[in-house]
């Protein structure tokens, strides 16, 4: 029995799609099992990436309240009377020794 060019290439050509079919739904599968892995993962550290946030939230409000207390060179005039009152209240405090 001889088998004719069509055959033959319709046989290829069925290979070929059932080829690809299969390794169409192997990836959907592997993607589905990545997303449900990369959910369990997001949901179970989510706290700590929140709890991360608001501390570093915090940190930098307090850096910005420390800031705001340092003096710069135009501001250096702002300790001049603290240490002046320094000063008197060591020498009361020697006074009374």
């Amino acid at each position: 029995m001889k088998i004719g060019l069509s055959t033959k290439t319709t046989a290829a050509l069925m290979c070929l799609i059932l080829t690809t079919v299969v390794g169409s739904g192997i990836a959907l599968v592997y993607a589905w099992q990545e997303k449900h892995r990369m959910d369990e993962m997001v949901s179970a550290n989510v706290g700590d990436v929140v709890a991360m946030g608001k501390l570093d939230v915090a940190l930098l409000k307090q850096r910005g309240y420390v800031e705001a207390y340092l003096p710069t060179r135009r501001c250096g005039e702002i300790f001049i009377p603290l240490r002046r009152i320094a000063k008197e209240m060591g020498a009361l405090s020697g006074a009374g020794a």
